[in-house]
């Protein structure tokens, strides 16, 4: 990622969750070389990944191995606060772009969003509890067929996340126009009907937008 020096233009949002945010990281410590095996990322980022998850995954509850094998939760603790990564802010405007169809807008904007966009801070705060588990059914494929399993996730109801979005790329059009503003704004709109955090597919982590604003780099 660029040097700070390099950035152009920088945004300070607020979302309000409206219902419920939920989490996606494995209780247990056993299931997270395979989740990050999952993600498709190259050896040196699963590491990186896989280390920061073991150090801020918070096991001090007593779960049966069983159980916590099918449950998802949040990093961080009680007294620190939980919160989500930068990166689930990345993906959510990735699978923004490739459905509105942004890469036609702006050329390569999916890698401008890989490589030249920085969510910031390391942590976005989601409050210091969480506030109750769900469970709903999982199809899964076992080697006598598919079956339904029962997934467990920890969620935090209504939390209001605060970060900044960082800028070193141009986002211009086949005409040269800038479109950065156009863009940043209309991915956080979509992010209102598609949520944030893990389970958006399942109409979780729905918000709305209490402020965006470019602020000075």
């Amino acid at each position: 990622m660029p040097p700070l020096t390099t950035y152009n233009k920088k945004y300070s949002v607020i979302v309000q969750v409206k219902d419920r945010i939920v989490g996606g990281i494995p209780k247990s410590p056993d299931m997270i070389e395979g989740w990050v095996l999952g993600k498709g990322v190259d050896e040196l980022k699963r590491e990186e990944i896989s280390k920061n998850v073991l150090a801020n995954l918070d096991v001090s509850d007593a779960v049966d191995e069983a159980i916590a094998k099918q449950w998802t939760t949040f990093l961080g603790n009680e007294k620190d606060g939980y919160y989500i990564e930068p990166r689930q802010v990345i993906s959510m405007f990735k699978d923004g772009i490739r459905v509105k169809e942004l890469n036609k807008v702006v050329p390569a904007l999916t890698s401008k969003f890989s490589h030249g966009v920085r969510v910031k801070p390391e942590k976005i705060y989601l409050g210091k509890k969480i506030d109750g588990w769900a469970e709903k059914p999982l199809s899964v494929m076992t080697a006598k067929g598919p079956r339904t399993a029962l997934k467990r996730f920890d969620y935090i109801l209504a939390p209001k996340l605060a970060f900044e979005i960082w800028i070193a790329c141009n986002m211009k059009d086949a005409t040269g126009k800038d479109r950065t503003d156009e863009i940043i704004r209309l991915l956080l709109d979509w992010g209102q009907d598609e949520g944030i955090g893990a389970s958006r597919s399942q109409g979780e982590g729905l918000y709305e937008i209490v402020k965006v604003e470019e602020i000075a780099v």
